[in-house]
């Protein structure tokens, strides 16, 4: 398969947009590892849930097996409220989501890690949020740093003092073109350094499919910094 239909049929593929834009970045050797999200769903009011649609799911694995890349399915649910008209009467229901997760990787070892760090009992361990990061290539040291507070439970009323908010991490990345793609907790006081590995994702996303990052980066509300 040509370097161009890859790129080609990436961009056409039915998952999200990060989805895509890490999944080139497994492929260039600039991650070891990612999480593909199917983005269109089917909405089953009988069953109240919302799936992938087959066709597209089948697609996306068909896809990532021809580029000889390894993979395994995660399932997870989650439930939430949907609004549906009834009789002209609009009304909220409790929906369940299933969201079948396709892990990828060059290596096996690697998809089967990450499957075992984020199914496994002890998957909120500090030793399972460092390999976790470790997979998705985040900087040793914020991970190293997230994994460590990451034991307890993180909320709003209690965030590490080490660690910056993502709205301060935007703050300090404003005049930066690569910090759409700081998708990770980055140490306070480390912004700049631990968005360095972001910053050759952003070059290499650019340098390869400059229309993939130029819809990255608006989606994430960066447009003004492409070019």
């Amino acid at each position: 398969m040509k370097k161009s239909e890859i790129k080609e049929d990436l961009l056409k593929l039915p998952i999200r947009i990060d989805s895509k834009v890490n999944l080139w970045l497994v492929l260039a050797d600039f991650k070891p590892a990612t999480e593909v999200l199917v983005k269109e769903t089917i909405f089953n009011k009988e069953e109240r849930t919302e799936s992938a649609s087959e066709k597209d799911f089948n697609k996306v694995v068909s896809f990532i097996k021809n580029l000889g890349l390894n993979h395994r399915i995660r399932r997870q649910y989650n439930s939430g409220w949907r609004k549906i008209v009834v009789n002209g009467q609009t009304l909220k229901i409790n929906v369940t989501f299933i969201r079948d997760v396709i892990l990828v990787s060059k290596h096996e070892e690697s998809v089967d890690q990450l499957y075992s760090c984020t199914t496994d009992l002890d998957r909120e361990s500090e030793s399972a949020h460092y390999q976790l990061g470790t997979l998705f290539g985040f900087p040793e040291k914020a991970v190293k740093e997230y994994a460590f507070w990451m034991r307890w439970y993180t909320t709003d009323k209690y965030f590490p003092k080490t660690l910056s908010r993502s709205i301060d991490t935007h703050k300090m990345l404003q005049d930066c073109y690569w910090e759409p793609y700081v998708q990770y907790i980055v140490r306070k006081g480390h912004e700049k350094e631990d968005s360095l590995v972001a910053k050759h994702w952003a070059d290499r996303i650019r340098k390869d499919l400059p229309e993939l990052a130029k819809k990255f980066e608006k989606e994430v509300g960066r447009a003004r910094f492409v070019k």
